[in-house]
């Protein structure tokens, strides 16, 4: 902003402090490896964005970045829920920034405790507190709004790491 108010929208809508850093340098993608190829395609679609974002929103007033999003490492299990759980619990550490956890259309019928489960999992693991974003596979899957399903998990992914959707003018 200036003191003219704002110059021009952010992209994709999404705000951050004057001197405000949102990063995602290690993060994680954990799916279900029967949605292997719709998790590709969001990396790939989000990849796209966050270089826009990133673009957009390149320096502060100091010349640091405002935004810096990572590729996320991919991470799929072939298990029932309590080898999800495993694995979620083993990713909980440290240098871990976000958890993004694809549930897939099968286990959200058979569990549907699920969602509870994992989210108890990452925030209570080794080191509590790791934010983390909930998707169903076949929110990913959905061809005719892609593009928005995509940014709207971006945008929620980057408000969990601080940044804001809306300001007041």
């Amino acid at each position: 902003t200036s003191a003219r108010g704002f110059e021009r929208p952010p992209f994709p809508d999404i705000w951050t402090g004057r001197d405000q850093q949102v990063v995602l340098d290690t993060w994680a993608i954990f799916y279900c490896e029967s949605d292997t190829r719709h998790v590709r395609t969001f990396q790939e679609h989000v990849g796209r964005l966050a270089r826009q974002v990133q673009d957009e929103n390149r320096r502060d007033e100091n010349g640091r970045e405002r935004v810096r999003i990572s590729e996320p490492a991919l991470v799929g299990i072939n298990a029932n829920i309590d080898g999800w759980m495993q694995k979620l619990e083993e990713w909980g550490r440290d240098d871990v920034d976000f958890s993004l956890v694809v549930i897939p259309d099968w286990m959200k019928r058979n569990e549907p405790d699920a969602y509870f489960k994992f989210k108890r999992a990452i925030t209570l693991s080794q080191v509590a507190g790791v934010p983390s974003q909930m998707v169903l596979g076949k929110s990913l899957a959905s061809e005719r709004s892609r593009d928005q399903v995509f940014k709207n998990i971006l945008q929620q992914v980057l408000v969990k790491c601080g940044a804001w959707l809306w300001v007041f003018s």
